[in-house]
């Protein structure tokens, strides 16, 4: 199942997504793989940030540190 998260800008979505496309590089992944999983964890921790410019950190040190425990591992 795809997740479509909505993006408040188009900065914002840019952002995000080159965001998924580097770590997709550096984790040797499909781009669709590590975007659906960046958006899980950006939509469940967005809602309750107050400082948002440090979501890109945030959410992809949460991505990178799932697949380096081996709990996301899937192919």
């Amino acid at each position: 199942m795809t997740t479509v998260y909505q993006y408040e800008n188009v900065v914002e979505e840019r952002q995000h997504l080159a965001v998924t496309h580097r770590l997709a590089q550096d984790l040797d992944m499909r781009v669709k793989d590590i975007q659906e999983i960046y958006e899980e964890f950006l939509g469940s921790v967005k809602p309750e940030a107050r400082i948002k410019d440090y979501l890109v950190i945030l959410v992809s040190r949460q991505v990178r540190d799932s697949f380096r425990s081996g709990g996301r591992l899937t192919d």
